[in-house]
């Protein structure tokens, strides 16, 4: 399951989690110094949308779809580190006790 709307300690586990991803790959190029929370909007709307993501290419396509709305300088593909960052992310979407 990806989210049950009852259990909010475990969605925040779950955008926490995705949003540390996001930062280290840092896939809008923001820099070292940017704030804990910079990509936590993003995390939850992949959260979000994620249901929509029958497989890890899927979801990429969706993490794609999220940075490029939020990011207007975002310049889209990596391919090769796209592929790891959805990976990552689908074993947080898809993990018991994330």
């Amino acid at each position: 399951m990806l989210h049950d709307p009852k259990s909010n300690s475990d969605y925040t586990r779950r955008v926490t989690s995705i949003s540390s991803i996001l930062r280290e790959h840092d896939p809008a190029y923001i820099g070292p110094d940017m704030p804990e929370d910079e990509y936590d909007p993003e995390a939850a709307a992949i959260l979000a949308r994620a249901k929509d993501a029958s497989d890890p290419e899927k979801l990429a396509v969706v993490i794609a779809n999220v940075l490029a709305e939020a990011f207007d300088e975002w310049t889209g593909s990596r391919s090769l580190r796209d592929t790891e960052l959805a990976l990552r992310i689908w074993s947080v979407l898809h993990a018991s006790n994330p």
